[in-house]
């Protein structure tokens, strides 16, 4: 089962990471605050628990899994952030199809398509119609500088040895909450996007090269609060790129 999700995952995480190359054409000056009054937003960055062990000394003891975790509800969390940087606007809950996202995005890159062609709103799922702006947060993949790593979950990592002489220590185990959002103003066609990466290191007593199966569940719950905090730390550091306070007129 967690070997069935963890393929469903990393095929998510292509296609968002895909997105994230593919949003480069948006620019990150937010929209004007005050002109998002209605919203209709979708949440998947927070659905999953990645983990991931990347072992650079002894790459066969590398492991990587991932379950959902809806229970969880930090999809939740997010909402509120996202709610918390609009206090004025409403609100309304949409789901999203990243594959739909990534080939209406393509068309961004081209100079003939037209503002028909660039409609977001297909990739919605849900009566997206009845809002002025639609908002997406979605997992992205990001970089620890040794390994990668994507949307919500812990990694560890040991370094590699020189000429197998020198054993290098593991890394701490890490919870990470790397998210990208967008935000599509439906009236005239336009995009912004950003993305955030947040961690928070794990207490050294949970082991930091254990496969996911192996975690008892009292140790998997553990994981629960941290993930909470980074995903809204991730999503406190979008919301700026999406949306800003108007600029005094001159």
């Amino acid at each position: 089962m967690i070997r069935s999700l963890a393929a469903r995952a990393l095929r998510g995480a292509f296609a968002v990471a895909a997105v994230a190359a593919l949003s480069a054409c948006a620019t990150h000056e937010g929209f004007p605050r005050d002109r998002v009054k209605s919203v209709g937003l979708a949440v998947t960055c927070g659905q999953v628990l990645r983990r991931d062990y990347y072992d650079l000394a002894y790459r066969t003891n590398s492991n990587h899994a991932a379950m959902a975790i809806p229970d969880w509800k930090l999809t939740d969390a997010a909402r509120e952030r996202v709610q918390a940087a609009l206090p004025d606007a409403s609100i309304g809950n949409l789901g999203v199809d990243p594959l739909k996202l990534i080939v209406i995005q393509m068309r961004w890159g081209s100079p003939f398509a037209s503002a028909a062609e660039r409609d977001l709103t297909p990739a919605f799922v849900g009566d997206a119609d009845r809002y002025d702006f639609l908002i997406a947060i979605v997992p992205t993949a990001s970089d620890s500088g040794l390994a990668p790593y994507a949307g919500t979950g812990i990694y560890s990592f040991r370094g590699g040895t020189l000429f197998g002489t020198i054993d290098s220590k593991v890394g701490p185990l890490t919870a990470h909450a790397a998210c990208r959002g967008l935000i599509f103003d439906r009236r005239n066609a336009t995009m912004r996007s950003g993305s955030w990466v947040a961690t928070e290191a794990l207490p050294a007593d949970i082991p930091p090269t254990t496969a996911l199966e192996y975690y008892p569940p009292e140790t998997v719950d553990r994981f629960r609060a941290p993930l909470e905090r980074v995903v809204r730390q991730s999503v406190d550091g979008i919301m700026p790129q999406l949306v800003a306070d108007p600029k005094p007129a001159k």
